[in-house]
């Protein structure tokens, strides 16, 4: 169960392995240690596997410290975020009733300059695809070529959500996948995450 679980998560790591800073190899079993490290990117994300009695949680840490430039707003207001992908935009939206509206790249780089050149490469993988495929043409084929380049580039647009999500001043990021859409909280992540590595893991299976 928790090997077919992690699949998405191995299929993400050999996929997209220029984002990621250290791994662990989990081809192999997993060792008999309380917690290990399953991987790291480079923006400061990490995902660990750790046993408790009997059971296993799959957890999301944010190591990386990152902080963008200070400012009034940027510091006293709670931000709602939503990541969609959608052709010849940012992907990245503000919910908020008083201003909802797309978050351009250099608010990106300058909020979140740790994230920015991974969330903009992610970003031009999904735009290649997707006049590669001639989904801009109305081919009305799928962006991507096989299920385990699409779930790759889901999961890592799920773990940026995440690490967007664990900022101090992020309330919440709605991040529309194709298959769902999840709305990752700090306190509910886990389980948005054991959720969503398994409607990953339908994908592969089908």
């Amino acid at each position: 169960m928790v090997a077919t679980l992690l699949e998405p998560v191995r299929v993400f790591t050999s996929y997209r392995d220029s984002v990621i800073a250290r791994s662990q190899n989990t081809t192999n079993s997993l060792s008999t240690s309380l917690t290990e490290l399953l991987f790291e990117t480079k923006y400061g994300l990490r995902l660990e596997f750790c046993r408790r009695n009997n059971s296993y949680l799959i957890k999301i840490c944010d190591t990386s410290n990152a902080v963008g430039e200070k400012n009034a707003d940027h510091t006293n207001r709670c931000y709602h975020y939503r990541i969609l992908p959608d052709w010849q935009t940012s992907f990245i939206w503000q919910n908020d009733p008083r201003d909802d509206c797309v978050v351009e790249d250099e608010t990106v780089e300058r909020l979140y300059p740790a994230l920015a050149p991974f969330f903009f490469a992610w970003r031009d993988v999904y735009e290649t695809e997707f006049e590669r495929q001639e989904c801009h043409l109305g081919s009305h084929v799928e962006v991507f070529p096989n299920a385990r380049a699409r779930v790759a580039w889901e999961m890592e647009g799920f773990f940026m959500s995440c690490w967007l999500a664990s900022q101090n001043e992020v309330e919440s990021v709605e991040y529309y996948s194709s298959s769902k859409t999840c709305r990752v909280e700090k306190d509910m992540m886990a389980l948005e995450l054991h959720k969503f590595l398994g409607n990953m893991g339908s994908l592969l299976e089908m």
